[in-house]
This record gives structure tokens, C-alpha cells and sequence, in this order.
């Protein structure tokens, strides 16, 4: 490699006219001009053919560029296919409490298999934490939401034909495992599609796709579960259920066909490839031709350590070798410095979060049911949690599901107050800084939490679940968004991977306590959660804020690309030198 040749690494083209180009683009569109300035020359570039005109954004890098591609039919078709995505993450993870309960007569299931059923799929989840996150930042985002959202369809379907409890399971852990790609996955993919100051708050918006399957979960199983099997030619309900629940994933799958790969991902690897889809996003926005994007040349985002010892280290290994290698890789990053601060934090405040929403959370409908028993058989009385935790209370051993109005009741008005959470957090999140929304949400669910001990009725149990698990659900949603703001592109997909991974373990320790201390003494997994969302909360004051963030990181970028350059002159001086003797 010549000494010019590493230079333009670093700057681009040593070329005189790009030079001239660039110092050109940097006076006209970095002179301390605002967005609202930029959005301004987007639409003036809009209504006028000229090349003179075309030319004032000839050159940009990819944050101005996509900002350019605005806002329109392109971003519907995406966040439609999205949504689909992040709905089907939420059924699957939400299925269980509908149809194992209707399948334990039909496959003679025991409460301790119904219970290893659901940690099937939530190892699944666990084991593929890091894969997904890794291959998606390796192979790009599209491919990896495509092939898991067809294979996850197809494990569906497999599980409904399931004739013993062994294989149930074993489709249940290829759901989680791969179900997983589209839990985190698709907020980087949605994100990656929109300017920076839209990206957190698309994040948030995204999030209501996958409280709505909270919504959808109950209705398909009042419709769906109580059809006799007669109905429907001797096939039970719960197998119709699961059918219908992989139809939006085979859907999605399909749809995934018709998009592009992400842009800003492209860009990391590819950028005329990055430029093509941006200006097919413009086309599609603006109804226009491709060729009327202003932008003809993506410039170089910035210049990474990590990239420059890539490119030096070319070797030729195997392709799965090389594949295994290169996610050690990523995940090595976010484990160094200056990323390793970030990834700690983040982490350890989604392992508080989750212990919470995935503990507490999923015993509150049990504690809702506990409620409703002790008010039918002692009316106008009153009982605190510790006693109804004591009590044992005979369940329905029929065959044949049955379907409470009040509980169907309470299932929604949770899903909406969830709902409603997310919307509001979506467009206050583009008004507030990053770690207001994790702030004030960790510390009403901690509160919350606490408050439920003292709970002598349905309707304050309801009216606490309501507030846990909208605040919960905002969070967690909100922590994702955050992650895709503060972490590199290159590193995103990983980084989001792994705090759900350390998410998901919380959340089986958290069930594990519940499961063995609620009927005994309810008072230690109540207060531990509500301990460790308000020790979370404190350490949500430490999230930075993404300006401040992008600010170091683009000092520390150029001062590498300082060094780089010393470096470039230092080796043109020595190769010069040996020139001369040599002559």
C-alpha cells in the first residue's frame, strides 16, 4: 500500500477537483447552517431542474443525505412491514398463557411441562442473544429478519400438528431462538431508515406494534379457543390458534422481499450500493425519478480504529471460521474502550427493567385471578397479598377453556393503558432528552411495584398493573431507542442484542423467585423488584445525551484521522528517502 493510497483511506480521493469539491460542500453546507436551513434547500432542490441547483448538495454525508429523502410512501411500506415484524415478536412472547392452558387436556400436559414449555422458548431467546445481533452487523439487517421470520412461521405451524409434548417443546425453543432476531433487529432496521433526530422517537412508535399484540392475544383466544373441536373436523382450537398466529410471520417474511437493505448499514459497507437506495427512497417519497436525488457522492462518516485493523488484517480462512471470527470481533468492541462504559450501563439499567416487566409483570394477571376467587367467596371483605398468596384455590379441571369477562376485561385495559404509554413516549421522545422517558418510567414502575403488597382489592390491583405495565413497557421500549442512538452502526445490532440477553436472564431469575417465595412469602419478590427499578432509575442518570455523545466520538475521530495523517506523511518522507538512495 503506497503512502497516498493509505491517505485517501482516511480523506477519500486525493484527486484535485473532489478536494476542490468537498472544501466547496463544507462551506456551503457546514458553515454553522441548522436542519431547518437544510430542509429549506431539500425543497428548493425539489422544484428546480437545473444543474446548478442539483449541485448544492452534491456531496454529503449520510446523516444530511437520508434527511433529504424525506418523509412519505416509502417510510409507510416500511414501518407497515416493521410493524408486522415487532407484532408477531409480541404474540409469540405472549401465547403461552392463552394456549398451553387450552392444550394441557389435548397432549395431557402436567403444570411442570406447561412451565417448561415457556423456559423452552425463553432459552431459545438467551441462546440466541448475541447471534442474531452479530450477523445482523456481519451479513445486514434485511437478510437475518427475512430467513428467521420464514423458519420461525414454519416452527408454528410445526408446533400445531405437535402430537406429544417433546416436540412441542423443541418447536417452542426454535421459536424463541428465533424470534429473537426480530425482537431487537428490527428497531435497528426501522431506525437506520430515517434522519437522526428522527430515529429515537421511530424506536418508540415501533414499540406500539409489539404492545398491540398485547391487545390482539386476548381476542384471538375468546374467539378461537371456546370452538369445540367438533367445529372444526376434530382439530382442537389451540392448534387453529397457533395457525393463525403464524400468518403475520410469514407475511412479514414475504413482505422483507420487497425492501432494500438499510441505507446507513450499506453506507459501512458499500456506498454507492447505500446511494442507489437512498435515491430509490426519494423517488418513492417525492414520486420522481431516482435521478433527481441531489446527492451524487456519500462522503466518509467518520474513521474508525477498528475498521483501519480490519483492513490490514486480510486473511483467507473458511467461510464459517471467518464468520465465528468476525462476531468475536464485534462483541470484543462493544467491550472496549470508550464502548464498554455504555455497554455496562445500558445493561445492567435493562437488567432492572426487565427483572420487573418479565418478574412482577407476568404474575400480575395470577394475582388479578387470586383477587377476583377471594371477592366470589367472602363478599364485602377485604384481604392483603401475603394472605391470598397462603391461600390455595381449586382451578377449573374440565377440559374445555373457559373465559372469564372480567379478565378478558382487565387483559385489555392493560394492553390499552400500554398502548397509549408507548404513543405518548414516542412523541415526547423527539422533546426530551435521552434519559428523561427511562428516568421517570423506572421510578413510577418502582413505586408502583412496592405499592402492590398493600392492595386489598381487584380494582387496585387492576389499577396498579395498569401503571406497572404501561411504565414498564415504555421503558423497555425506550432503553432499545437508546441503544440504537448512543452505539455505532457497526456495533448496534450487537449492542441491542446483548442487553436483551442480559434482559431475558433477569427476567427467568425474577420468575424462578416469584415461583418459589409468592406462595410463601410474598413480601421478598415484591420488594426486590421494586428495590432494583428505583436502583435502576439512579443509574439512568447517567445516560448521556446523543449530542453530547456524537460530540466525543467526533473528537476522538479526528484526532485519529490527525494521527493517520502524521503517519501518511511520516511514511511518504521515509519511501521518498529510499527512492533517493536507490538513485
Amino acid at each position: 500500500m503506497s503512502p497516498n493510497q493509505h491517505f485517501d483511506f482516511v480523506s477519500g480521493p486525493p484527486s484535485a477537483k473532489t478536494e476542490k469539491s468537498d472544501s466547496a460542500e463544507s462551506n456551503k453546507c457546514n458553515s454553522g447552517k441548522s436542519t431547518a436551513t437544510l430542509s429549506e434547500q431539500s425543497d428548493k432542490s425539489k422544484n428546480c431542474n437545473n444543474l446548478e441547483c442539483r449541485d448544492i448538495h452534491d456531496s454529503l454525508d449520510f446523516d444530511n443525505a437520508v434527511q433529504l429523502t424525506g418523509y412519505g410512501l416509502f417510510h409507510y411500506r416500511l414501518v407497515a412491514v416493521c410493524a408486522l415484524c415487532l407484532l408477531n415478536n409480541g404474540l409469540q412472547n405472549g401465547l403461552a398463557a392463552y394456549v398451553f392452558p387450552a392444550a394441557q387436556c389435548d397432549l395431557h400436559l402436567t403444570s411442570a411441562e406447561i412451565g417448561y414449555l415457556n423456559v423452552a422458548f425463553l432459552v431459545g431467546g438467551v441462546c440466541s442473544s448475541f447471534l442474531w445481533g452479530a450477523i445482523a452487523d456481519l451479513i445486514g439487517r434485511r437478510r437475518v429478519l427475512l430467513y428467521t421470520l420464514l423458519i420461525s412461521s414454519a416452527c408454528t405451524l410445526a408446533g400445531a400438528l405437535q402430537q406429544h409434548y417433546i416436540g412441542l417443546c423443541v418447536c417452542r425453543f426454535f421459536n424463541g431462538f428465533l424470534t429473537g432476531a426480530a425482537g431487537s433487529i428490527t428497531f435497528n432496521y426501522v431506525s437506520e431508515f430515517h434522519a437522526p433526530q428522527h430515529r429515537s422517537k421511530s424506536v418508540c412508535y415501533s414499540g406500539v406494534f409489539y404492545t398491540s399484540a398485547w391487545l390482539l392475544l386476548p381476542v384471538l383466544s375468546f374467539l378461537i379457543l371456546p370452538i369445540p373441536a367438533a367445529r372444526l373436523g376434530g382439530v382442537s382450537a389451540w392448534r387453529l390458534f397457533l395457525a393463525v398466529v403464524a400468518v403475520p410471520e410469514c407475511l412479514a417474511g414475504v413482505c422483507l422481499i420487497f425492501l432494500p437493505e438499510s441505507p446507513k448499514y450499506a453506507a459501512e459497507k458499500d456506498r454507492d450500493k447505500a446511494l442507489r437506495i437512498l435515491s430509490d427512497m426519494y423517488a418513492e417519497n417525492r414520486r420522481c425519478d431516482a435521478g433527481e436525488f441531489p446527492v451524487k457522492h456519500l462522503r466518509a462518516e467518520s474513521t474508525d480504529i477498528y475498521d483501519i485493523e480490519e483492513a490490514m488484517d486480510v486473511v483467507c480462512v473458511g467461510k464459517v471460521k471467518r464468520l465465528l471470527g468476525e462476531m468475536l470481533t464485534q462483541i470484543r468492541k462493544i467491550f472496549q474502550r470508550p464502548l464498554v462504559y455504555m455497554t455496562a450501563l445500558i445493561s445492567f439499567i435493562m437488567f432492572c427493567n426487565m427483572f420487573g416487566y418479565f418478574g412482577l409483570g407476568l404474575w400480575l394477571p395470577e394475582l388479578f385471578m387470586r383477587f377476583e376467587q377471594f371477592e366470589e367467596r367472602f363478599p364485602n371483605k377485604s384481604a392483603s397479598v401475603q394472605y391470598l398468596a397462603s391461600m390455595n384455590f381449586v382451578k377449573n379441571a374440565t377440559c374445555v377453556p373457559e373465559f372469564n369477562a372480567k379478565l378478558f376485561r382487565t387483559t385489555l385495559s392493560i394492553g390499552v393503558s400500554s398502548l397509549l404509554g408507548n404513543i405518548v413516549s414516542g412523541w415526547l421522545s423527539g422533546r426530551l432528552s435521552l434519559k428523561v422517558i427511562p428516568f421517570v418510567t423506572m421510578f413510577v414502575g418502582g413505586v408502583s411495584s412496592g405499592i402492590i403488597y398493600w392492595l386489598n382489592s381487584a380494582w387496585q390491583n387492576l389499577a396498579v398493573a395498569c401503571i406497572f405495565q404501561t411504565v414498564m413497557a415504555t421503558a423497555n421500549i425506550t432503553l432499545g431507542g437508546v441503544v440504537v442512538e448512543l452505539f455505532p452502526t457497526k456495533v448496534a445490532g450487537i449492542a441491542l442484542c446483548l442487553t436483551l440477553f442480559v434482559g431475558r436472564v433477569s427476567g427467568m431469575l425474577s420468575n424462578l423467585m416469584f415461583g418459589l417465595l409468592m406462595d410463601k412469602q410474598a413480601a421478598i419478590p415484591i420488594f426486590t423488584v421494586s428495590a432494583m427499578l428505583l436502583i435502576g432509575t439512579v443509574f439512568c442518570l447517567f445516560i448521556p445525551n446523543s449530542n453530547a455523545a456524537n460530540k466525543n466520538a467526533s473528537s476522538a475521530r479526528n484526532k485519529l484521522t490527525e494521527v493517520i495523517r502524521k503517519q501518511s506523511i511520516s511514511v511518504a518522507v521515509i519511501v521518498a528517502g529510499n527512492d533517493k538512495q536507490i538513485v
